[in-house]
């Protein structure tokens, strides 16, 4: 069972009793399986095939589930225009970012990187003070002194 379908149940089973919970909850699964397979398309597909007679369900189904089966299996393949233009630019795309490291793995290795002038600026020089901690300590303590 599903998290949702769980959390579903829980809720069911507060308002309703055991009947009514096992019906929704039955009815939560078939939707769960049915949109894992098509959704709405195939209960349409169902409900067409119910208007069948019993023979012409057995043939229409045999026909249906060998194609799906060569659709499965790879023998035949459906694409739309919009897919085999995504797979011809993958391609092309995969092919061209191929050629470009074949090309930078022929390269030499000196010309790959290079210094060029006008980069950023050097760093501005500062006069560096040394600070004498003990004079500074006797200046503040003169202040202080002074203030008293």
């Amino acid at each position: 069972m599903r998290a949702h379908t769980r959390e579903a149940w829980v809720g069911i089973m507060s308002v309703d009793g055991l009947f009514s919970a096992n019906l929704k909850s039955l009815n939560l699964q078939l939707k769960t399986l049915l949109e894992d397979c098509g959704g709405d398309d195939v209960q349409r597909l169902l409900d067409t095939l119910c208007r069948l007679n019993a023979s012409e369900q057995e043939i229409v189904l045999k026909i249906f589930n060998n194609v799906l089966e060569k659709l499965a299996s790879g023998k035949i393949r459906l694409e739309t225009c919009a897919d085999r233009d995504r797979k011809e630019f993958e391609e092309e795309l995969f092919g061209d970012i191929a050629k470009s490291i074949q090309l930078a793995i022929a390269l030499p290795l000196k010309s790959k990187l290079e210094v060029i002038d006008g980069g950023k600026s050097p760093p501005r020089k500062t006069a560096h003070t040394v600070l004498d901690l003990e004079k500074l300590r006797n200046e503040r303590r003169q202040r202080s002194n002074l203030r008293n």
